[in-house]
């Protein structure tokens, strides 16, 4: 699999749009009207461009953005490109376009922003947590737009959750939970709080960041000049922060008989009645004992 190119074709901050290409290689994966209903981004089939670098003319997929503002130049230019361009040649161009619908509902969207946020944070308190304990991330966050998990070790996978003390659940998929020998839930009990520390302020504390986590940082920095009093209404106190620990034998164990045509099945976990955990358990240990090896 190879990384998706992109072609700037029209990137002024003068304009109210921008326009790219994309690879005419990556498929469409979907029919023409599929694409109508999309906010802010626009299919126009195809084109042909001259690439400078190597004076050869290249038909590409013709993807304009719209309705660009101050907030949004910077978050496509800044933030989308990079998404894009991490992505690999098996997307297709449907599936772009709906990742890409899904961020900028949430930039837009009070709701899905404060689940992104959350999700975010519960990350972040994890990877501090690692750091706490002398545990370096770096190995095993590998984390890219189409991970299953967070955090990859040798026989088995981490994946952070954020849950509220109202409501103690949190959503997987039947393939997360079968993709590998063990899975481990780590949930965060993240509610709505004020003047403690805000995402820019948790991230502050990462010691080293990856590429990700710096990109991550630069997405927040952008989204916090136009929705601060929503990031800043939900912050944690890092020494009063319940967290739970769930692993394999407290999932449910699902056989499918005839898969046929199903293509994801999604379940929502509760775990109101778990304990909450101290991070030196027994996750904390194995995870020592990878890490030491």
């Amino acid at each position: 699999m190879n990384k998706i190119n992109i072609y700037e074709l029209s990137v002024n901050e003068d304009d109210d749009k921008i326009i790219i290409g994309i690879d005419k290689t990556i498929k469409l994966g979907a029919d023409l009207d599929e694409f109508i209903d999309f906010k802010n981004i626009k299919y126009w089939g195809t084109t042909i461009i001259n690439v400078p670098q190597s004076n050869e003319n290249l038909e590409v997929h013709r993807i304009e953005f719209q309705n660009v503002n101050r907030m949004m130049f910077s978050l496509i230019t800044q933030h989308i490109f990079k998404f894009i361009a991490q992505l690999n040649d098996d997307y297709t161009i449907y599936e772009i376009f709906s990742e890409l619908n899904d961020y900028f509902s949430c930039i837009s969207e009070h709701k899905k922003l404060v689940k992104k946020l959350l999700g975010d944070m519960a990350e972040i308190l994890f990877i501090l947590l690692l750091q706490e304990h002398g545990i370096d991330y770096k190995s095993f966050y590998q984390k890219t737009a189409n991970s299953l998990y967070d955090f990859y070790f040798k026989n088995f996978c981490i994946d952070v959750k954020a849950i509220s003390s109202s409501k103690k659940t949190f959503k997987t998929s039947f393939k997360q939970i079968i993709n590998v020998p063990e899975i481990y839930f780590y949930a965060f009990e993240i509610n709505k709080l004020q003047n403690k520390k805000n995402i820019l302020s948790l991230l502050n504390e990462i010691a080293n960041k990856n590429e990700y986590l710096k990109g991550l940082e630069n997405e927040w920095q952008i989204i916090y000049e136009f929705n601060k009093n929503i990031i800043n209404s939900w912050t944690v106190d890092t020494q009063n922060t319940k967290h739970y620990l769930i692993d394999n034998s407290v999932l449910p164990q699902i056989s499918i008989l005839k898969e046929n045509g199903l293509k994801e099945m999604l379940l929502t976990i509760d775990i109101s009645n778990s304990k909450s955990e101290n991070f030196d358990t027994m996750l904390a240990q194995k995870i020592k004992s990878f890490f030491n090896n």
